[in-house]
């Protein structure tokens, strides 16, 4: 997995509790290319946004100490692509199974950036 950078962050994050689905979704901004320490000053190539899935029960585990703090990781990373916007709040409405994401500067308009609110279905597992 290594290690976040000072020019990482995740700014969201949600947990899905159904009885057919479970999992806490993250949604972590990463440095990528060239990560430096130039001049006192933080830099990158550039950024890429993924969404990181989490095992409820491996969250549990830690919270009941039977766990490391570190010893978690996602089961699985998705590269964001071609959304845009920086993800910067999530709700997930458990009786319409619908997952609300806020991106920040989504939507160019003329020279301005505006947000937008995405919206998901998260269907039934099989």
């Amino acid at each position: 997995m290594g290690t976040w950078a000072l020019c990482d962050s995740n700014r969201a994050g949600v947990l899905i509790d159904l009885p057919d689905v479970q999992g806490y979704l993250a949604f972590p901004n990463l440095g990528t290319g060239r990560l430096g320490y130039d001049y006192g000053a933080i830099t990158q190539a550039g950024t890429a946004q993924y969404w990181y899935y989490y095992d409820t029960r491996e969250l549990g585990e830690v919270a009941q100490k039977k766990r490391q703090v570190g010893k978690v990781a996602p089961y699985l990373i998705q590269a964001d692509n071609g959304m845009g916007g920086l993800v910067t709040g999530a709700c997930f409405d458990e009786t319409t199974r619908r997952l609300y994401l806020l991106r920040m500067r989504a939507h160019r308009v003329g020279r301005e950036f505006h947000p937008l609110v995405h919206v998901y279905q998260v269907g039934k597992a099989k």
